[in-house]
């Protein structure tokens, strides 16, 4: 690539030096041109002047004009016929020959030019122009070698940056790779770490360590390489001020490895993240505010622990109430005395700083209240000195996004097919089965690690009672999970399994196949509900009107009938793995949002359910033919 450079920079100077003689000779050509077009066309004006005159008998008015004209070199007379009448009428400048040219112009007696008087001879110098040619061309040499430089600087500097983005570029693919490679064995460990109560403590801590490591190196490795390659693309920085849906137990994860990386100098500090009660809760937050003001809160929760000896822990967990997302970071160091504990959150109140290399201006936890209030939430401090300090913080909980997959549902004529190309996931949705007995009772559990193998199996079999759990990067082969997906028209039965759930193009391909999303990360955490296949049901009614769904649901009680009902389209294809394809389906045509219940009907049908009902209080004149509704109704439910 450093010849390629030189190389160009060599044309560049080539191709310069070309085009500047190539201007030269063509302005000198130009400028020889015009000279004689111009003295040509004065020559014959002041020959037309001087006939005028001589009509006249101004002769000395002859002389007059001739001689104050200072464009030409000589002006010589000569009579008709006679070659040797020729004189001279006013010489300006002698010259080379072989520089000038003459000119001759015929003068006339009369109107009508019949009778010839002689030649008027007029002599110039032809490339005297050239000289004001060359001039302006050393100018312009003289700026392009001002310039060139430049140039080739801006080159350098071009080159430079295209070098770096091609190393951040391949740094990033390598983060990328070997970040995904950790992250299934990662998950596997995790689950297995839950079940190690018979070994002995100092065991289950070095391995609880090692594991922690290990994610450790996995986050801090993909931020890193995703920083790196965000500045050189001159893309948005990841730290604004922009809020964002966020999903806070992998934002926190990841701080929770920057951290672990900044005080693992520091024996006494274990830092602790429990997410169990986390999975799947999401703010609207400033993401890179929100992971300063944690940031601080850790730093301030490592600075109270005790300076030596073991036993320093820090703890974040996440938890939730019906309106809120509460995020605990808890440390069991020197606490807070009541008179502070009752300033802290004004400006330049701090503790516990004074004697400490970083000593604090009290403007941490101000901005930290400040920060946290801004997103409409508060926190909250308790402490008790010589116990520790319990910071809490409450953030408005949101509706989870579409694309995120918030719980899974299982029945026991379940058949679960799972797909990627690490084993050790396989281990984690066994490991998790098995840890809620329903390993036993599901109909049966199938893995792939091949894309050709899971796309041969599915176009052989019978899969009309199945759960697709399927990984987006398959390594060395020719197509991703969602690329399986579309080819097979899985649909809403297929889960997407990744690590990549963050990247926008990804999302909005997986929600235009009606695909959810589970972050591989918290493939562990996910809440796993398991239905009776009694989920036979009399019908199902989508509906967003709750008088509606609460009229049929009565009538269904009193007739005896199983039925379930959903106010929103994206609530029923959650569950909809979990209903038989010849379930009647009452649909409104009129949902909320604006959406249409033909339409979603339809959705429905292309994932393998025939008896579907437009339940609407129009006529059936009001809709076209529709091939997938069996037929439009009222309002009135089933008998």
């Amino acid at each position: 690539m450093l010849t390629m450079l030189q190389t160009n920079i060599k044309n560049i100077y080539l191709k310069s030096a070309l085009t500047l003689l190539y201007l030269l000779l063509c302005l000198i050509i130009f400028s020889i041109v015009l000279n004689i077009f111009y003295h040509s066309h004065l020559s014959k004006n002041l020959t037309r002047s001087v006939e005028s005159i001589i009509k006249t008998s101004e002769y000395r008015q002859v002389i007059l004009i001739l001689s104050n004209s200072r464009n030409f070199q000589q002006i010589s007379f000569q009579a008709t016929n006679d070659v040797n009448s020729r004189f001279e009428v006013f010489p300006i400048t002698k010259s080379s020959q072989f520089f000038s040219k003459t000119q001759s112009v015929n003068i006339y007696f009369d109107e009508d030019k019949t009778i010839l008087l002689g030649k008027l001879n007029f002599t110039y110098a032809w490339a005297n122009w050239s000289l004001y040619v060359l001039g302006f061309w050393i100018l312009l040499v003289i700026l392009s070698l001002i310039i060139i430089p430049n140039i080739k600087k801006k080159m350098q500097i071009s080159f430079d940056n295209e070098l770096k983005w091609q190393r951040a570029e391949t740094m990033f693919d390598i983060a990328s790779q070997v970040s995904h490679d950790i992250r299934s064995p990662l998950a596997s460990l995790q689950i297995l770490l839950t079940s190690l109560d018979h070994f002995p403590e100092e065991k289950r801590i070095m391995i609880r360590n090692a594991v922690n490591r290990i994610n450790d190196i996995s986050n801090h490795l993909l931020e890193r390489s995703k920083v790196a390659k965000a500045s050189i693309d001159k893309q948005p920085s990841p730290y604004c001020d922009k809020f964002e849906l966020t999903l806070l137990s992998s934002l926190i994860d990841n701080l929770i490895s920057e951290k672990r990386a900044q005080l693992q100098n520091i024996p006494h500090v274990v830092i602790e993240g429990d997410f169990n009660q986390g999975y799947g809760l999401f703010s609207l937050i400033s993401p890179f505010e929100f992971k300063r003001v944690l940031s601080n809160l850790i730093n301030n929760a490592a600075e109270a622990l005790p300076a030596s000896g073991s036993g320093g822990l820090i703890k974040i967990s996440l938890e939730h109430s019906k309106a809120h997302i509460i995020l605990k970071v808890q440390d069991n160091g020197k606490g807070i005395p009541d008179q502070i504990l009752n300033k802290l959150g004004e400006k330049g109140v701090t503790f516990g700083k004074e004697g400490h290399p970083t000593s604090g201006s009290g403007l941490g936890f101000y901005h930290a209240k400040k920060t946290i209030e801004a997103a409409e939430g508060n926190i909250i401090v308790h402490s008790k000195e010589y116990v520790g300090t319990t910071i809490e913080i409450r953030l408005p909980k949101v509706d989870t996004p579409e694309w995120f997959m918030d719980k899974l549902f299982l029945y026991d004529d379940l058949h679960i097919i799972v797909l990627d190309d690490d084993l050790s996931i396989h281990g984690v949705w066994k490991n998790r089965l098995e840890g809620l007995h329903y390993l036993d009772r599901i109909a049966k559990m199938s893995c792939f690690t091949s894309g050709d193998d899971f796309k041969a199996f599915v176009q052989s079999s019978n899969i009309s009672n199945s759960l697709f759990l399927i990984d987006y990067e398959l390594l060395n082969q020719d197509k991703n999970g969602l690329d399986l997906i579309e080819d097979l028209a899985l649909g809403s039965r297929a889960i997407l399994v990744t690590s990549r759930f963050e990247e926008p193009l990804i999302r909005q391909r997986a929600n235009r196949l009606a695909v959810k999303i589970i972050p591989k990360s918290m493939a562990g955490f996910i809440p796993i509900h398991f239905e009776q296949s009694g989920q036979k049901l009399d019908w199902i009614l989508i509906d967003d009107d709750p008088l509606i769904r609460t009229t049929w649901e009565i009538h269904a009680k009193n007739k005896n009938q199983k039925c379930k009902t959903f106010s929103h389209p994206d609530n029923f294809f959650n569950e909809a793995h979990l209903f038989n394809f010849n379930t009647p389906i009452y649909v409104d045509s009129s949902l909320s949002h604006d959406l249409k219940g033909e339409f979603i009907a339809k959705e429905i049908f292309q994932l393998g359910f025939k008896n579907l009902y437009l339940s609407t209080g129009y006529s059936s004149d009001h809709f076209p033919k529709m091939e997938w509704i069996k037929e439009i109704v009222g309002k009135y439910p089933p008998i």
